[in-house]
Formats: structure tokens, sequence, C-alpha cells
């Protein structure tokens, strides 16, 4: 589920109302309160519109925090081979 506090928050340190943004993204008042409060989930076509009226990037909403992304070099993965099995994952 998508999390809407990223815009509650975006918003508020903008500080813009509901009604603001709304009428900045053309997104209606009651759908970005909804998607705020984790009623219902954002289509792209949405949140693309959230971020036009933010002023920010899609992957400012959709980017997970720096801390939890990771990155694993192909010769760094670790292998699983199955004895009976020519299968390796």
């Amino acid at each position: 589920m998508f999390d809407g506090q990223k815009i509650r928050k975006l918003r508020s340190e903008q500080n813009l109302s509901l009604k603001d943004l709304s009428d900045k993204s053309g997104v209606s008042v009651s759908m970005i309160s909804q998607i705020e409060r984790r009623n219902t989930d954002p289509t792209l076509t949405t949140l693309y519109k959230l971020c036009k009226g933010l002023d920010v990037s899609i992957s400012t909403l959709l980017g997970a925090d720096e801390q939890a992304l990771q990155l694993v070099r192909k010769n760094d993965r670790k292998s699983v081979n199955f004895p009976q099995s020519h299968s390796k994952y």
C-alpha cells in the first residue's frame, strides 16, 4: 500500500491546504484526503498530478528511504544449489 503520509508531509512543509493542493494538481480534495489517510491507493496518473502540484519528482513519492536500498553485485550474490537437482538459484 502507498504511504500517503509522504504526501501529507510534503503538503505540510509547503504550507498547502488540501484545497490548495487540489487546485494545483487537479485531484479532488476527497481523493487527496483518502490517499493521505491510506484509505485508497492512488493510480499512477493521480500520483503524477500530485507530484506536479507539489513540485516534486514521482521518485520522491515512490522511492524508498536511502538507507533501505542495497546494491548486490552479480559476483557478490549468494547462490543456492540443490544436490539432487541441476537447478541453481
